[in-house]
């Protein structure tokens, strides 16, 4: 029966890669097809429309952009206290623990193991300015794929009297244990950002809101909407190295999957 419940895993993950893929497909169609535009070319075209419909609001376009990113008011960092527009950051417990297991003679034995637990998590964001040579455009990232830049990545060993740690009118201890049965082992600190005043990629979808241009998620949810430190074409080669990656587990998981089932259903296994 164990070697029939991971061959239907398997296929159940290889129908889940399938729709993966395919979206990938029409993600990465969209980063291609989209042409690179300035603000400035979107600023008078959607000046054009609106002149010629005769009211604001009728502009909507996917776009790709590159600039600089800005914000009168950014976030702070939780671990790094960096200014930036998004962060993400984690603290995950090392620790070891005692588990009881049937050896190879249906024995019980203690084993150890080394596990981990995620014990705090936060993510922020906030809109933020775009600008290039040309002008500036503003930008709300909700919902966005983002790849931020990580500046955080440490591993704090434990002691018998735990660990303290705080950052702005925030702080937070973090107990250890250490007996027979459980160990901690450490804490894993991690964070990545969107700094301010760096250059960064986007694509998403224009839209005219109040007269006023936001690049935003766009309405058909099957189209992308990314916003990257890298350049755009390390974000399409990024995409087509993800794509590449799911059409092979894709393939290979339900192909595995049918064998084990049959493997399974024949030995009763």
């Amino acid at each position: 029966m164990i070697l029939s419940i991971i061959g239907l895993v398997l296929i159940g993950v290889g129908i889940f890669g399938f729709f993966r893929r395919r979206t990938l497909k029409n993600h990465l169609l969209s980063l291609k097809l989209t042409a690179s535009s300035t603000i400035a070319e979107l600023q008078q075209m959607q000046q054009s429309i609106t002149q010629e419909l005769g009211q604001p609001g009728a502009f909507c376009e996917l776009v790709k952009l590159r600039g600089k990113l800005h914000c009168k008011n950014p976030l702070t960092a939780e671990l790094s206290q960096r200014s930036c527009v998004y962060y993400k950051s984690s603290i995950t417990e090392k620790y070891e623990t005692v588990e009881w297991e049937n050896d190879s003679e249906g024995k019980r034995r203690k084993v150890r193991r080394t596990k981990t637990r995620k014990v705090n998590h936060n993510e922020s964001q906030i809109s933020f300015l775009l600008e290039d040579e040309t002008g500036k455009i503003k930008i709300n990232p909700n919902e966005a794929k983002i790849d931020a830049i990580q500046v955080v990545n440490r591993f704090e060993p434990a002691n018998s009297q735990g660990l303290s740690i705080s950052w702005g009118g925030v702080s937070l201890n973090l107990p250890t244990r250490f007996d027979s049965d459980y160990r901690t082992l450490g804490y894993q600190y991690e964070e990545e950002i969107l700094p301010i005043d760096i250059e960064i990629s986007v694509f998403g979808e224009l839209r005219d809101q109040d007269n006023e241009l936001v690049v935003k998620r766009p309405a058909d949810k099957k189209q992308p909407f990314l916003i990257s430190h890298k350049s755009q074409d390390e974000v399409v080669q990024d995409q087509e190295k993800e794509l590449s990656n799911t059409i092979i587990w894709s393939t290979v998981c339900p192909i595995l999957g049918v064998i084990l089932l049959g493997i399974g259903l024949i030995t009763g296994v």
